[in-house]
């Protein structure tokens, strides 16, 4: 307090011994509440950087979680497209067939 008090002094241009007992408690009262508001602002800075670390770790979580799902969809696309793509072989290899059988008819009736 006496730090602070000499301060003031220079401030209002007294001494410290000048001051009366409702400056001093003042005084007192002033840094008392400058501390805690010190102490406060750490403990708030704390809170936050533990609050910050919290969400990046949510939003990490959330970012793999989607990644996965997004993977696990795009295979289940891959393997959709696939049957189609397969069933359409399949359409296509029997339209090939049957136009094969019908020219062999053909042919077969030509050359009776």
């Amino acid at each position: 307090m006496k730090g602070f008090l000499a301060t003031c002094s220079l401030q209002q241009g007294k001494r410290a011994v000048d001051f009366s007992p409702a400056e001093v408690s003042a005084a007192d009262d002033y840094l008392a509440r400058s501390e805690r508001r010190a102490r406060d602002c750490h403990l708030s800075r704390r809170g936050v950087r533990n609050s910050r670390v919290e969400l990046e770790r949510r939003v990490d979580e959330a970012v793999e979680q989607f990644d996965r799902r997004l993977a696990e969809l795009y295979a289940k696309r891959l393997r959709v497209e696939k049957c189609v793509l397969t069933e359409e072989l399949k359409m296509r290899l029997l339209d090939r067939k049957i136009s094969d059988m019908e020219d062999l008819e053909v042919d077969e009736k030509r050359l009776k």
